[in-house]
């Protein structure tokens, strides 16, 4: 039991930390579904490019949709940033939070136990299980949840190409998933 809450439960306090702000999750989890979507909008608008506007020989189209694609390439980084501002806040959010229920629960130890550790060990500790802390919350947003979001807007964007193309795909991806497991090992 980390901190004294209504329940006294772990669940209260992970949710305290895990749960800063609900509006920046919700704008967190748009941006991330933004990202997804932008980062697959390119790809398909140089399909466009290639198969419409090269043939058709058209340079004030071709200018037209160069432009359309440097926009969009603006906009991707606009929202990859706002991506980057949004995971660290909220990591920085949790770990401002961490910090003052650790420190709350080291104040209400009792003084024996203070006495009978080093203050060195005690701050070593507390800065690594913070650092940790960090560090994991904040890669576990910005690689585990923005990944599987462009995993399954792949996904889809394969299946609204080509539903074989998708079938593929689905087929190969833990052939692939198998192939990192074992450089990983290595």
């Amino acid at each position: 039991m980390l901190v004294k809450k209504k329940d006294g439960s772990l669940w209260a306090v992970a949710k305290q930390l895990l749960f800063p702000s609900l509006w920046i999750q919700i704008l967190l989890m748009l941006a991330m579904i933004c990202n997804a979507a932008l980062s697959l909008a390119m790809p398909f608008s140089m399909k466009l490019f290639v198969d419409t506007v090269v043939p058709s020989r058209k340079l004030s189209l071709m200018f037209l949709f160069l432009g359309g694609i440097l926009l969009l390439f603006v906009l991707a980084s606009s929202v990859n940033f706002l991506l980057s501002l949004l995971i660290s806040k909220t990591g920085e959010t949790i770990t401002r939070q961490a910090r003052d229920i650790f420190f709350s629960k080291i104040l209400n130890m009792p003084f024996q136990i203070l006495l009978s550790v080093k203050s060195g060990d005690l701050i070593s500790r507390f800065t690594n299980d913070i650092s940790a802390l960090q560090s994991a919350l904040t890669m576990l947003f910005s690689a585990g949840l923005t990944n599987l979001l462009s995993f399954l807007a792949s996904l889809i964007f394969l299946f609204a190409l080509d539903w074989r193309l998708f079938l593929i795909g689905l087929g190969i991806s833990p052939l692939f998933i198998l192939i990192g497991d074992m450089v990983k090992q290595k």
